[in-house]
């Protein structure tokens, strides 16, 4: 449902006056979601494995995770190698949204190994922790990751580090969350698909990017899992680091509310 206080999607702006007929059930099915925007912080081109310039607490892509020195380091089930950090969220950082019961407090994180994203994918090398508590004590914390052999993870790729930043968007998730339009004029439907498709690639606006909570987009091989997934979308990180790669985390509305991560599930996509 359309929230008045959020910025109305580009599509219902654009959206033909020959379609108001369609405005109310597209207006219905508007689903909140949290955007991400990521800056990076190492210059580019990178130096290899530069020094992480953001704290211990922000919210990053790579970088040095936020560690308690009694915490476990999440390791490579097959080598038992370390994992490097893919993704860290400051929970405090996140806004709330309705119906996404995301927690408010403490540090989720997205550990991944392998070499290479779709490695981590296809062999299962990933891990997320989430500490619901968070020490400001320096002291308390890892200070030195020089023990995470960064050339076998995917930081040999990409090496870049950046900041997060979120805010509370909505929009239409065409692709996987449809509205039902049997009730209105198949013609009417039929000249609404069709400017769909050719607003679509005439805009460029077939993906939202980054988030938290909503619908995924689709991103070259991702469709078919996206189709088959089971549970909600946790996290979307698309286009990392300028490249064609994207990530999905799913978890179960249940698992979320409990704060269990242990079965979030875990893919990659590449256009």
């Amino acid at each position: 449902m359309v929230n008045s206080d959020l910025p109305r999607p580009a599509l219902l702006q654009d959206l033909p006056d020959e379609f108001a007929d369609l405005r109310p059930i597209l207006e219905a099915n508007l689903e909140p979601y949290i955007a991400i925007a990521a800056t990076q912080v190492t210059p580019p081109p990178p130096p290899r494995h530069p020094a992480d310039p953001l704290t211990r607490w922000q919210s990053k892509v790579g970088g040095d995770p936020y560690f308690p020195t009694q915490a476990t380091y999440p390791t490579n089930p097959n080598t038992g190698l370390p994992l490097a950090l893919l993704v860290q969220l400051n929970c405090a950082d996140v806004p709330p949204i309705d119906g996404f019961d995301f927690p408010a407090e403490g540090m989720w994180q997205l550990y991944v190994g392998g070499g290479e994203l779709a490695r981590s994918y296809r062999d299962g090398i990933f891990q997320v922790i989430y500490f619901p508590t968070v020490t400001n004590d320096p002291a308390d914390l890892i200070a030195d990751f020089s023990f995470v052999p960064l050339r076998e993870t995917y930081r040999d790729q990409f090496d870049a580090v950046s900041s997060l930043t979120f805010t509370v968007r909505q929009d239409l998730f065409l692709d996987l969350n449809s509205p039902n339009l049997e009730a209105f004029d198949p013609d009417m439907v039929a000249d609404f698909e069709d400017w769909l498709y050719d607003y679509v690639i005439e805009t460029e606006a077939s993906g939202l990017g980054s988030k938290l909570g909503g619908w995924p987009d689709s991103h070259g091989s991702a469709p078919d899992f996206l189709y088959r997934s089971k549970g909600r979308l946790l996290l979307e990180l698309a286009g990392i680091q300028g490249s064609s790669e994207s990530i999905y985390c799913f978890i179960d509305n249940d698992s979320l509310q409990a704060r269990d991560f242990s079965a979030v599930r875990f893919f990659h996509g590449c256009d």
